[in-house]
């Protein structure tokens, strides 16, 4: 009988432990939300210059960014740019940490957090037919504030459905340069059209549906002796509304 109860602890002591430590880790979940975007394009020769704001809150709510960038065009469709962004209410790795006011693990409140980053990139077209194009995209960013490196390449492929309406595809994978584990970082795909009637403008919706891989930070490991490896998955309904000069 003592031997029983012997193990009948040890058991409920194991299962009290492992239940301490998941409550440590992040859970994965999957949230939908509105989104905008409005970008105005002046160009000038080979030049165009960009001025892009998104909305696109997360589970939380939060994530504002603000880009400006430059890009110029090249023979046989590339054209390479530069660009700096203000971030707000973006979450990282770094924003799962133990609240000293309840000694809970948490993520971060980041409704007022800002951040910079800069970023370039190269971009290929081709036409497929006279209503098909197809793109490439590769951007390396560097998040200044986080001394995150980023790589992302982005496929895709426009239709142009009438006159007037163009739908379009994108995919966009973010590989993590010596930050995170993961393989992606974070992927996502795009499906969206856009309406040319109105003279200067592309006006239509959008559709994304993002997914961010978090694992633990070595910060995390060392103060639990755990590991944890989720996923959030946002998916986005918005506008899109482009200006041109």
């Amino acid at each position: 009988m003592h031997h029983h109860l012997k193990w009948i602890l040890i058991s409920l002591l194991g299962f009290s432990s492992l239940a301490l430590a998941q409550s440590n880790v992040p859970t994965n979940h999957k949230s939908v939300k509105p989104a905008l975007h409005f970008r105005a394009f002046k160009t000038l020769g080979p030049w165009t210059y960009i001025g892009d704001v998104a909305w696109e809150p997360d589970s939380d709510g939060n994530f504002e960014k603000l880009i400006l960038s430059v890009r110029r065009k090249f023979p046989n469709h590339y054209s390479a740019g530069v660009y700096i962004a203000n971030t707000w209410g973006e979450h990282h790795g770094q924003d799962w940490l133990k609240d000293p006011q309840d000694n809970q693990w948490k993520w971060r409140d980041v409704e007022d957090k800002t951040e910079f980053n800069v970023g370039a990139l190269v971009q290929k077209k081709w036409s497929l037919s006279p209503k098909i194009t197809a793109e490439a995209r590769v951007t390396y960013e560097y998040h200044l504030t986080n001394d995150m490196g980023i790589l992302k390449i982005r496929p895709g492929v426009s239709y142009q459905m009438t006159s007037n309406w163009m739908s379009y595809f994108r995919y966009e994978a973010y590989f993590p340069l010596g930050f995170s584990t993961s393989t992606l970082y974070k992927q996502g795909y795009y499906l969206g059209a856009m309406y040319s009637g109105i003279s200067g403008w592309l006006i239509g919706p959008f559709a994304r549906h993002l997914r961010h891989e978090w694992n633990n930070t070595p910060k995390f490991k060392t103060a639990t002796g755990t590991t944890y490896r989720m996923h959030e998955d946002l998916i986005s309904l918005g506008m899109s509304f482009n200006v041109y000069f």
